[in-house]
C-alpha cells in the first residue's frame, strides 16, 4: 500500500467502553488508504501526532493527503523522511459552502466550480498546473484577488 508514495489519511472519533471504568471514553479510528488499494484502520485512544506512526512507517516517503488537523504537520516535521502534505478538496468545498451559508452569497461556490472546470479542462489536454489568481480576475467574481 505504501510503495506507491501516495496515501490518504484521516481520523474519526469513536466512543468505546473503558474496561474497568464503567464509562465510555473517546478513541480514534485512524484510516490510511492507497487510492483504489488497501486500507488499514489502526485504533488509538489519542489524536496525537505520534499515533500516525502506527499508520506511516519511518521509511515512508511521499505524499499524505489529509485534513488540516495539526497532528499531520507535527508528524511530518518529526518524520525522518520527506513528507508532502496535500489538502483535501472535500474540506475546501465545505469551507466555501460555509462561507456561502454565512454570507448568503453564491460567489464562493461559483468560484470553486469554475476552478474545478478549469482543472478538468487542463487535465484533459495533459497539463497539471493549478489555475490561480488570473482566473478570478478574468471572470470578475468579486473576490478582490
Amino acid at each position: 500500500m505504501l510503495a506507491g508514495g501516495y496515501v490518504q489519511a484521516d481520523e474519526t472519533p469513536i466512543d468505546y467502553l473503558d474496561p474497568g471504568g464503567g464509562q465510555t471514553g473517546q478513541g480514534y479510528l485512524w484510516v490510511c488508504a492507497a487510492p483504489r488499494g488497501d486500507v488499514v484502520f489502526p485504533w488509538e485512544t489519542s489524536r496525537a501526532a505520534e499515533c500516525l506512526a502506527a499508520v506511516l512507517p519511518v521509511d515512508f516517503t511521499g505524499t499524505v493527503q489529509c485534513n488540516g488537523y495539526a497532528a499531520y504537520p507535527a508528524f511530518a516535521r518529526q518524520h525522518p523522511r520527506p513528507l508532502v502534505l496535500a489538502g483535501c478538496w472535500a474540506r475546501v468545498r465545505r469551507k466555501f459552502h460555509d462561507a456561502r451559508e454565512q454570507e448568503r452569497d453564491e460567489r464562493p461556490l461559483l468560484f470553486l466550480r469554475h476552478l474545478g472546470e478549469d482543472r478538468l479542462k487542463l487535465a484533459v489536454i495533459g497539463f497539471t498546473h493549478v489555475v490561480g489568481h488570473h482566473h478570478a480576475r478574468e471572470h470578475d467574481l468579486g473576490f478582490g484577488i
